[in-house]
């Protein structure tokens, strides 16, 4: 079917703008060496995608109602592309940070807009199961990231695999133009989607939208306990895994990658187990939410705890499984977000709360690096620093905290059971066209 089509293109050009976010983790060794900075420089340089991400959310969402997801889709993986080829080509450390910039600045706008093609393609009560696929997609994008980028960059170079990642990016942009189409009237069909949500769009002022959006106070829980659930697992993927697997555990860099992937299978078998049991088992967003929330908090814990933060490496499998498991809890947040905002501001209440996921990471990752940094004692191997475990300890502290306060937050969640209820919830009944 043309909206299978449709949701397949935009999730190849989402596959590859998670395989961009989680690509320098890999050749971390490789790049702090090359260009002599630290832990803490390395930290800012890869929370660039997600400070310039995080900014970009609102707008996506902008650009999604009202521009489209077509030409926001094809621009956006386009200037990705641009990004990963300048990162390969880099001579200096402007030159990385400005790579990093235009391929965040690129992938920031495709989440949204695949969301929005799904709110126009399909049914409402598919929304949360299909969000869910979209996440299975992000994490083979980061799967591709980890051992497969390892393998590559240990044949090629890293500045080789970078390069060949932005070619591809320009085979998606142009399979995105000839391919997505906005709704289901610009492919002369008929739509099992949220249509009336677009004739709202359309009359709507976006100013109108964001006040719409912004001042519900409902948007906002889901929001926080997005930013500190994807926060700290995108730091530990993004900053410290790879330096805790091969310094803590002595694991060489293709063993260490393959662990990770523990983590993805983790987040694929649940994304779209959770968005399936929530659309229609359970009919409810609240409670599996609190649920994943609580059981990724108490892994942090098992992480802080356990060998003085170094749990026997059978175990790391195990451990790490389980938490990319219970970190799919933000499968639900768009949902919760979708279904407590107006019909039309599908791509800004998503775009809003995703940006706080986007927040947490552009936080976090900098600041673990930092914190590595703080605890170093100085011993270098192979001209990289070596941390103490402690150091790593205390990383882990801060992400059982930021996970603690996730699930504090998703306590004050709306549960909508499924169904828009925003015109249960509002005083300001009237349609706004």
């Amino acid at each position: 079917m043309r909206r299978h089509l449709i949701f397949s293109v935009a999730g190849l050009a989402f596959f590859l703008a998670v395989s961009h976010r989680s690509a320098p983790i890999i050749a971390a060794d490789q790049i702090m060496r090359e260009f002599a900075i630290t832990s803490t420089v390395f930290g800012y340089l890869v929370a660039t995608y997600f400070f310039i991400y995080a900014a970009m959310q609102v707008p996506s969402g902008v650009l999604a109602d009202y521009l489209g997801p077509r030409a926001t889709v094809t621009a956006g993986t386009v200037l990705a592309g641009f990004g990963s080829v300048l990162l390969g080509q880099s001579g200096n450390l402007q030159e990385l940070f400005l790579s990093r910039f235009l391929i965040g600045l690129g992938c920031s706008v495709i989440f949204i807009s695949t969301l929005r093609l799904v709110a126009c393609w399909y049914s409402a009560r598919e929304f949360a199961t299909l969000s869910g696929v979209i996440t299975i997609i992000g994490s083979l994008g980061a799967m591709a990231a980890t051992y497969p980028l390892a393998r590559l960059v240990e044949r090629c170079g890293w500045r080789v695999s970078f390069e060949l990642i932005g070619l591809g990016s320009f085979f998606v942009a142009v399979l995105s133009w000839l391919l997505i189409r906005n709704r289901p009237l610009e492919a002369d069909l008929s739509s099992g989607g949220t249509s009336s949500g677009e004739a709202a769009t359309a009359g709507m002022r976006i100013s109108r939208a964001l006040k719409l959006t912004l001042a519900n106070r409902y948007t906002w829980p889901p929001f926080f306990a997005m930013m500190l659930t994807f926060g700290p697992t995108a730091a530990f993927t993004g900053v410290i895994s790879m330096p805790y697997l091969m310094q803590v555990h002595a694991l060489p860099r293709e063993q260490a990658a393959s662990i990770l992937l523990a983590l993805t299978a983790g987040s694929t078998i649940s994304a779209p187990l959770v968005g399936y049991l929530s659309d229609k088992v359970l009919k409810k967003r609240k409670s599996p939410y609190l649920v994943l929330s609580a059981l990724y908090f108490c892994t942090w814990l098992v992480f802080l705890l356990w060998g003085g933060s170094k749990p026997p490496r059978e175990a790391l499998y195990g451990l790490l499984f389980v938490l990319g498991f219970s970190s799919n809890s933000i499968v639900l947040a768009w949902s919760c977000a979708k279904e407590v905002n107006h019909p039309a501001v599908t791509g800004i209440a998503t775009g809003t709360v995703n940006g706080g996921g986007m927040m947490g990471v552009a936080f976090l990752q900098p600041l673990s690096g930092h914190l590595l940094d703080r605890g170093w004692q100085g011993t270098l191997q192979n001209g990289v620093p070596l941390y103490p475990l402690s150091a790593f300890r205390t990383v882990f502290s801060l992400f059982a905290l930021a996970a603690a306060l996730g699930l504090l937050a998703a306590a004050f969640i709306k549960e909508t059971c499924a169904n828009n209820i925003y015109h249960k919830i509002t005083t300001h009944r009237q349609e706004i066209i």
